[in-house]
């Protein structure tokens, strides 16, 4: 990627989070952007509309990338939804607890 795309980056506006949550500094935002190559993580998707997603709330406000994802918006609704019963989860942990316990009632 050339740094004049990565400039243009740092410069953009990225808009804070809700209220309840401190923002994402914003190195790290850079820095997952990067990584990412400005597509999803997920897919490969290069759109235009990509979202952070947590992998974990323990660093909220202090993140690193490897506290992050980038996503598109249908990859990140599905980070939160349990692949066996379609619940949305809006903390990952939450969602990885969901799965543990229905892989352990189908065993």
């Amino acid at each position: 990627m050339g740094a004049s795309k990565h400039r243009i980056m740092d410069e953009m506006y990225l808009p804070e989070p809700p209220e309840y949550r401190p923002p994402i500094p914003l190195r790290t935002r850079v820095a997952v952007r990067r990584r990412a190559d400005c597509t999803c993580e997920d897919c490969a998707n290069p759109v235009v509309r990509l979202t952070f997603h947590h992998l974990h709330y323990r660093t909220l406000g202090e993140e690193s990338p490897d506290d992050l994802a980038l996503l598109c918006w249908d990859c990140h609704k599905q980070r939160h939804r349990c692949p066996y019963t379609g619940e949305f989860f809006v903390h990952p942990e939450d969602r990885d607890e969901q799965v543990e316990y229905v892989q352990h009632m189908m065993r």
